[in-house]
């Protein structure tokens, strides 16, 4: 009679294992289009064996667990390439935004305005005594002016846009480190507790929400023997560590011509300045455009704006207008302006930096003043990343005197010493500034265009005209025109490989998830072929009890 019994159990344990394999099957056909979703599978075991005089019997089957399929080396290699392509995504839409506001037209824009400004003066040349030649050369002055400080204001705006973009990714990650430090909680005390059960579902939102954060910021991460991620992004901090996680922000650096700077909120509420650690994911491609790119791009403009305006005024004070006026200036020009790098040790701080009139013309770049003592300090040019001069001697109280500028430093806090480095820009918002002076708007016959006031002088005019086609920036090889043609190719240049680098980085990602698809994801030919499979064996269970009691009865009819 026990062995009856014995069978009636084993079909009983075989019909709750094919139901419930059937039930992982439906699962996995239900989640066919599931985001993420791990297909699983149903792991069978033998019951114990039992004894009797006759040896060891079987007792059945059993469902053991249910296993996740999952490549964990492709699913990290996904992970981090996430980044790459975040970072280029952000990047990507930047530039293509940027390209719009520098425009290729030839019939607008800065280019033109340009053209236009320097054939007023060709105009005026030609009749140097008419007042409204003389009219058109402040329009298209102000044109110009209104131009540069147009494009300028957009490119502002466009940083304005990537420090609010900045700011919810920002937020973003701190939501995605709090969820992935909820589920490590939640993983833990289903996997390590008495409940022993695989938390498949909870790891393929974490491993979602894992992919998602990487595209935000580069991170690597590791699992810890309680089923718990640690997640530690480029600096070497934590984000996310068992349930614990720490939060980032990121704020205006005024100290750094206001660029972008990530804090990193540390136990306590301490912040650190994480901006440098970041390389990859969204955030780090914000980081590049805003404090890299632009600024670079912006440094073009001011350059082009400010030369244009100089090399103007130059010859325009040299001349004599109408009126007999001398020793005007056209453009009023923003004085350029200098700042001590964070980082440096001393105390000492620029009071002024200024255009001088000298045998040394005025070279339109940035430049550092690095002290190597208190005493001594080398200049080296941002732009043409070359030394200008090394071992330069240096007293207190002394202007620095180069290319054109003469820079003026106050130590009443306290000499410069060794590792202060001061920036120099000549050209700072020249671009945002530009604008023909109150003093020709409101008389244009104060408009040089002869060496003296004879109506019929032109010679001024015509200095002025020429210098549109007159090497005067890149060391005197390229024009005004020229300097900005290459310039907007370059743009054009940088948006066209950022795309191309995208687009690669796109198509390795996809071939990387249709490899992991074919692993983890679910074949509804497999799954409804498990179906049949379990099925069979469901009714071949059911049949086995049938017999079983078909047996009892038989046994209990005997009895009778």
């Amino acid at each position: 009679m026990s062995g009856i019994l014995s069978l009636l159990d084993i079909g009983k344990k075989s019909l709750s294992a094919q139901n419930a394999a059937m039930n992982i099957a439906g699962n996995n056909i239900a989640n066919v289009n599931t985001a993420g979703y791990s297909r699983q599978e149903a792991v069978f075991n033998t019951s114990a064996s039992v004894e009797n005089d006759s040896g060891y019997f079987g007792t059945g089957v059993e469902l053991s667990s249910v296993k996740r399929i999952t490549d964990n080396f492709l699913s990290n290699q996904i992970t981090l390439e996430n980044s790459n392509l975040g970072k280029l995504s952000q990047q990507k839409n930047a530039l293509e935004n940027i390209e719009s506001v520098l425009s290729y037209s030839s019939d607008s824009g800065i280019n033109s305005a340009v053209q236009d400004f320097f054939n007023s003066f060709q105009d005026l040349a030609n009749d140097p005594s008419s007042s409204s030649a003389r009219t058109m050369v402040v329009s298209k002055g102000n044109y110009l002016a209104d131009t540069f400080n147009n494009t300028a204001s957009e490119i502002k705006d466009l940083e304005t846009n990537i420090d609010v973009t900045a700011a919810s990714t920002a937020k973003e990650i701190n939501s995605l480190t709090q969820r992935i430090a909820k589920l490590n909680g939640d993983i833990s005390a289903l996997e390590s507790g008495s409940k022993n059960i695989n938390a498949n579902d909870l790891r393929d939102q974490r491993d979602e929400l894992l992919k998602e954060l990487s595209s935000k910021i580069d991170i690597t991460y590791f699992e810890n023997k309680d089923g718990q991620l640690s997640v530690i992004f480029g600096g070497g901090k934590s984000l996310v560590d068992g349930v614990n996680s720490w939060s980032i922000e990121t704020v205006s650096d005024s100290s750094n011509e206001n660029s972008l700077k990530v804090l990193y909120v540390s136990d306590g509420g301490k912040e650190l300045d994480i901006t440098n650690k970041i390389s990859g994911g969204e955030i780090g491609g914000l980081l590049e455009i805003r404090n890299n790119t632009i600024k670079n791009y912006r440094s073009n403009i001011d350059k082009l704006a400010l030369s244009i305006s100089n090399e103007v005024n130059k010859i325009h004070q040299e001349g004599v207008g109408l009126d007999g006026s001398s020793g005007n200036i056209f453009f009023d020009l923003n004085t350029p302006s200098g700042y001590l790098t964070a980082g440096s040790k001393g105390n000492a701080s620029i009071t002024s930096v200024d255009i001088i009139s000298s045998s040394s013309p005025l070279v339109y770049d940035n430049y550092q003043l690095i002290f190597t003592s208190s005493t001594s300090f080398d200049i080296y040019d941002s732009d043409s990343k070359q030394y200008v001069s090394t071992n330069n001697s240096y007293t207190s109280g002394n202007n620095i005197d180069f290319n054109g500028i003469s820079v003026v430093i106050e130590d009443q806090g306290g000499t410069p010493v060794a590792g202060d480095n001061f920036v120099i820009s000549t050209s700072k918002d020249a671009a945002a500034d530009m604008h023909v002076t109150d003093t020709i708007t409101g008389n244009t016959n104060k408009i040089a265009a002869g060496v003296s006031s004879s109506s019929g002088d032109n010679e001024n005019a015509l200095k002025i005209a020429e210098l549109q086609f007159t090497g005067i920036l890149n060391s005197g090889q390229s024009n005004f025109g020229e300097y900005y043609q290459n310039f907007l190719s370059q743009v054009g240049n940088d948006v066209q490989m950022v795309d191309e680098g995208y687009k690669s980085q796109q198509s390795f990602i996809d071939v990387l998830v249709s490899r992991k698809e074919s692993i983890s994801g679910v074949s509804l030919d497999e799954e409804m072929s498990n179906l049949i499979k379990y099925q069979y064996g469901y009714e071949a269970s059911a049949k086995l009890i049938s017999t079983v009691n078909d047996l009892l009865d038989t046994v209990i009819n005997l009895v009778k």
